[in-house]
């Protein structure tokens, strides 16, 4: 298992096996560097990590499947402090990550280079305060699947079903602990009838891409505590009929301010 602390643990910048490109989040307070093709951050890291609920100073946070960082550092911008881990299986971006973790002066980030799928025997069970997944959205044989082989497997299940990363979620996250995830909101009723059976408190909300559309995303945060709760949440929506955002969705897009309720 390869173990990222510092960039010279993977390839010279010189020599990293893609374009990369140095890109701005919440108003410029988080730098990230990321290809400059094939999978490239959007709003959802930003909005799972906003909706991530307050930890006390020192929790122990997992990035299931981190990419080049968006949501583990987007997450710390946050709520700074924690102990973070994070995994990915591909190895460039790994390398991303830890770089952008050094960029961002967020110290102490370990990146393992791994599959989801070997978290369980990674970790020891229920080992995190909080468990943040934002896994591929499609199943393997739906839609069109990029050609670009990282592109592909950022958005269709082809290593590993949705069910694995539930199954993760479920594994690591300790009984006072919170599973969060981000996935599409047609996909809202598997995710919540799987959760249910292992998470006694679950909050979802709906994300509209302005309010007279259709939700495209869902928001769900779980929980082993009692007292049981099945709550869904005000929706967010995200853009104003003119295409601007709204004013919730700006707060968390371009500041650190989180999704309370």
């Amino acid at each position: 298992m390869k173990i990222f602390t510092k960039p010279a643990d993977c390839y010279p910048l010189s020599s990293l096996p893609m374009k990369t490109s140095q890109d701005s989040l919440l108003d410029g307070s988080l730098v990230l560097e990321q290809p400059t093709s094939g999978y490239r951050i959007g709003f959802d890291p930003l909005l799972l990590s906003a909706f991530a609920p307050k930890l006390s100073q020192k929790a122990n946070v997992l990035d299931l499947g981190c990419g080049v960082g968006g949501v583990f550092l987007s997450f710390a911008q946050r709520q700074p402090g924690m102990s973070v881990t994070a995994l990915d299986r591909e190895e460039e971006f790994c390398f991303l990550a830890k770089k952008n973790a050094l960029l961002n002066e967020i110290p102490g980030c370990k990146i393992l280079n791994q599959d989801i799928r070997s978290a369980t025997d990674l970790f020891e069970p229920q080992s995190f305060d909080l468990v943040l997944a934002n896994p591929p959205f499609y199943k393997r044989n739906s839609g069109r699947l990029s050609q670009d082989p990282k592109r592909a497997a950022a958005h269709h299940e082809i290593h590993g079903d949705l069910q694995d990363w539930l199954d993760c979620g479920n594994f690591l996250t300790k009984p006072n602990g919170h599973f969060c995830l981000i996935h599409l909101a047609a996909r809202a009723e598997e995710c919540l009838e799987e959760l249910v059976s292992n998470f006694a408190s679950i909050e979802w909300l709906q994300v509209k891409p302005k309010a007279d559309r259709p939700a495209n995303r869902v928001l769900i945060r779980a929980s082993k505590q009692v007292p049981e709760k099945l709550r869904q949440l005000p929706d967010l929506t995200i853009h104003e009929q003119n295409g601007s955002l709204t004013e919730q969705a700006s707060a968390i897009i371009n500041s650190d301010a989180m999704l309370e309720f």
